[in-house]
């Protein structure tokens, strides 16, 4: 990991895919994150990486405080991870007391509404954030925000975040025909494809995971199980965190169809990648 942290990184990443070796990819991150001596822009990012690979493993395993510690220590060390609590905590009880705290502190900073937040990326998690609250009004202010800045400068992020907030609220509003009509625009929005394997916000786990909720309530079993099986892709690394519940739904799914080949084997990977362990997300 010294000498070759980028292909130690990789080699974690491959390893964890669709929790394959949760293990063996654990070991990898945990290098990185602590024997990459890098102090340039490019060893920021890559134990950037490993911090997210490794936080997003351990909570996929039911080890949520685990992960906070890891997240604690990065933020002690300058690497930072404070916008993780806002991403994780909608999904992860443990993490909301923390993320309740990021959140008033950014209001203090940055305004209502958080209007002058420079960052694409923070805008979106407290965006998530605020509407696991239920913060209506809060969630279409953060939405206004991208779309005036979609319109000024037609930045890829400030574009995707305007279209995620439309299907965040369009949930909120109990609209689940249009919310899934927008959450599926959110996802069929081009890039930015270089972003895609490290990044948090560039994936759109978030807006996936809402289409497979909203798709299964609806019935759609089928077209939910497609959805999911995205999660189970090489990139982006960020998906190992949205994993198991992806497979609880599609376990779900495949149950309601009926189809209890395919249910066995939603059932056998969950087990396998936390067994008991696993925390269900909320």
């Amino acid at each position: 990991a010294r000498r070759e942290p980028l292909v130690v990184l990789a080699a974690a990443k491959s390893l964890a895919v669709g929790g394959a070796q949760p293990e063996c990819a654990m070991t990898g991150f945990t290098a990185v994150l602590h024997s990459d001596t890098g102090s340039d822009e490019w060893g920021a990012a890559r134990r950037w990486g490993a911090l997210v690979g490794m936080q997003s493993l351990l909570i996929a395993r039911g080890r949520s405080t685990e992960a906070a510690t890891q997240i604690e220590a990065a933020i002690a060390g300058g690497l930072g991870g404070t916008s993780l609590y806002l991403l994780d905590a909608p999904y992860v009880p443990g993490m909301r007391a923390r993320a309740s705290e990021v959140a008033r502190n950014d209001s203090a900073q940055f305004g209502p509404g958080y209007r002058s937040c420079p960052f694409p990326t923070r805008l979106w998690t407290l965006g998530l954030w605020e509407a696991s609250q239920g913060h209506t009004a809060t969630v279409a202010a953060i939405g206004r925000e991208f779309v005036e800045r979609a319109n000024r400068d037609g930045g890829a992020l400030d574009q995707l975040g305007a279209a995620a907030m439309a299907g965040q609220l369009a949930a909120l509003r109990g609209d689940t025909l249009d919310a899934i009509r927008r959450l599926e625009a959110v996802l069929s929005l081009g890039g930015p494809e270089d972003q895609l394997a490290w990044d948090v916000m560039a994936p759109r786990g978030s807006e996936r995971l809402a289409l497979v909720r909203l798709l299964t309530a609806r019935g759609e079993y089928r077209r939910a199980i497609d959805v999911a099986d995205v999660f189970d892709s090489a990139t982006p690394l960020i998906y190992l965190f949205f994993l198991p519940e992806s497979l609880r739904l599609r376990e779900a799914a495949a149950a309601a169809l009926g189809d209890r080949r395919l249910e066995s084997q939603f059932r056998a990977r969950l087990n396998a990648l936390s067994g008991a362990q696993v925390a269900r997300v909320s």
